[in-house]
């Protein structure tokens, strides 16, 4: 599975992405990223944290992020 996708010509990982890679519970990267979108200021900066949704393996829709790439560095 590849860990960056371009969409748009910018390369983009998800909260699920990161937190497969990191070991870390889907829910606490969702947390860290709550608490690190609501630190900025800058509501430019916003724009590279994209709120979206997935179907998991219940049927149900979760919500996750989609992040460019330097959202993403930042993050981690």
């Amino acid at each position: 599975m590849n860990q960056l996708v371009t969409m748009s010509y910018a390369q983009t990982m998800t909260s699920k992405e990161i937190a497969e890679l990191s070991s870390r519970t889907h829910s606490s990267v969702l947390r860290s990223i709550d608490t690190l979108v609501q630190s900025l200021s800058d509501a430019d900066l916003h724009r590279g944290f994209e709120s979206t949704t997935y179907v998991d393996s219940n049927g149900q829709e979760q919500r996750m992020y989609c992040m460019d790439k330097n959202s993403t560095l930042c993050l981690v």
